[in-house]
């Protein structure tokens, strides 16, 4: 295996997998839910059904301090609990788009990072790793130029992206309108206690509006929406711009930590507890030769 500066070795950016664990995350809380609510409302269901008079109280066995802010009805505990369900798949969907945009941020200044030359379009030809090596690496970021990515509709976002990056990913193409649901979804739970913000804010509005509502079916959809578009981007980016850079950023975080001999093999040792896929020595003896030969 050799290093190759433009080429990667792995298949996603480090960026990407910390989205995927946030990912997978959501998954793994939501549906640790979802056999309370099934359950549950099964157990009031068959107590309505068969003419039962408990109250909410008996037959969950609710006490203490806060038990009196349940409804004793069946009835409407059911309703409540049916719009808190509701609910919480909003604010999963707030949750989704929050670290989709993180990554999206991380993974666009990443690129821009790693291939300066991007911006004055003559990619690959400004190394990055020469700014963080000679400069100051705290105020090498380009969250400034990310931010237009992540901000405004997804048509706009998408114009931005292609205006930096030069091709747009097929996925964000194909999934601009569901993108733009979501978003608007993100913005009413977000700014407007999940109603629609304009008919909110507006002073004919006298009574309480409906709440966005959100299924199951249509959350795992936006979900795997998500995953393909920020992996779209992340292989275009990844191949086309990146590289290793993020392996030969990491070097420079940690060269001083490798002491004085066996520099290569050392940092063999931090960088490989980090990937899962494995470099070799003779890889890390070619990235360090490429480090001090900037």
């Amino acid at each position: 295996m050799n290093f190759n500066r433009w080429e990667p070795i792995d298949n996603y950016t480090y960026v990407y997998r910390i989205f995927n664990r946030h990912h997978t995350f959501m998954n793994s809380i939501y549906w640790s839910y979802a056999p309370a609510f099934s359950h549950t409302q099964s157990l009031a269901s068959k107590e309505l059904k068969s003419g039962c008079t408990r109250t909410t109280h008996q037959l969950f066995n609710l006490s203490g301090s806060n038990s009196g802010r349940v409804a004793q009805s069946l009835t409407d505990w059911g309703r409540h609990f049916k719009e808190f369900d509701n609910w919480t798949r909003l604010n999963a969907l707030v949750s989704l788009s929050s670290y989709f945009e993180t990554y999206l941020s991380s993974v666009v200044s990443l690129a821009i990072e790693s291939d300066l030359g991007i911006l004055y379009k003559v990619p690959k030809l400004i190394d990055g790793v020469s700014i963080i090596k000679y400069g100051n690496e705290d105020n090498y970021s380009f969250f400034d130029v990310s931010e237009k990515i992540t901000k405004g509709t997804w048509s706009q976002r998408r114009k931005y992206f292609g205006e930096v990056f030069g091709a747009i990913p097929i996925a964000l193409k194909t999934y601009e309108g569901e993108l733009e649901e979501i978003r608007n979804i993100r913005n009413n739970v977000a700014h407007a206690f999940g109603r629609d913000i304009d008919h909110s804010r507006s002073r004919k509005t006298f009574e309480v509006i409906d709440i966005n509502r959100i299924s199951i079916k249509r959350l795992q959809r936006y979900m795997s929406i998500i995953r393909e578009v920020a992996r779209a981007i992340d292989y275009q980016l990844l191949n086309n711009h990146i590289g290793d850079y993020e392996i030969v950023f990491y070097y420079h975080l940690v060269k001083d930590e490798l002491g004085l001999t066996n520099r290569a093999g050392n940092f063999k040792t931090k960088v490989n507890s980090l990937y899962f896929q494995l470099r070799g020595s003779k890889y890390c003896e070619e990235l360090l030769d490429y480090y001090e030969s900037l």
